[in-house]
């Protein structure tokens, strides 16, 4: 089933280094914040939505770097180390 999208947004916020991407799909507002910093080495990403329950994602990574682990810190954040 497509849902159809509206109100689709896009902002790159330089002073505060934070990508916005928001959209209405199916009734529901859905906005996904970015932020990626190289000095703190972290990558953060906020996903949220108008109704509860909307949002459902599974999440998986690689990466390139021997010894490097991808663990679940709570239900909602995970930490790459190594």
């Amino acid at each position: 089933m497509r849902l159809h999208v509206s109100n689709y947004y896009r902002d790159l916020d330089l002073n505060n280094a934070i990508a916005t991407t928001s959209f209405n799909a199916g009734g529901v507002m859905f906005k996904r914040e970015i932020f990626v910093s190289a000095p703190a080495q972290v990558a953060v990403i906020k996903v949220t939505a108008s109704q509860p329950k909307s949002i459902t994602m599974s999440l998986t990574g690689t990466t390139a770097f021997e010894r490097s682990m991808l663990q679940s810190v709570g239900t909602d954040e995970f930490v790459v180390s190594g």
